[in-house]
């Protein structure tokens, strides 16, 4: 069985480098949307936004005024507020060049994608440096 054949300790060894650069090359990515979300809240602009609901969408979007009083409608990511949130205040940051790309300031809107590919590397780089290491191998004996 080819499987079988890939399970021995240079396979592991193959497996572990690989999992390893990709977990790397995660990494690099968290760290790249992390200086870049860095950037944009230290240059960013602050309002006061409320929720309204759109027509035709289950999820409301977020209204708000520039500060050269220009209104502003954005739909957050995710899924944080549903339609029993209309009408409550949030506080808003956006980027003066580009207003409509604006997001509620919370932990969880701001950090998320950050986070979840940091969460992901660190997962990859463990499993790598595992298999690197020998120790999964409880993993490989339960095929034979």
């Amino acid at each position: 069985m080819a499987f079988v054949k890939d399970l021995t300790p240079a396979g592991n060894r193959r497996m572990g480098k690989v999992l390893s650069v990709l977990g790397a090359l995660a990494l690099l990515v968290s760290l790249w949307l992390g200086a870049h979300r860095i950037l944009f809240y230290v240059y960013a602009l602050e309002a006061q936004g409320t929720l309204r609901a759109v027509q035709g969408e289950t999820l409301p979007a977020v209204e708000f005024r520039t500060i050269d009083g220009k209104t502003v409608l954005f739909k957050p990511e995710g899924r944080g507020y549903d339609s029993q949130y209309i009408g409550k205040r949030v506080d808003v940051v956006y980027s003066e060049t580009q207003p409509q790309y604006a997001y509620i300031n919370t932990v969880t809107q701001l950090w998320r994608d950050q986070l979840v590919s940091a969460y992901v590397s660190a997962a990859l780089l463990l499993t790598g440096y595992l298999t690197l290491r020998g120790h999964l191998e409880w993993w490989r004996s339960s095929f034979d």
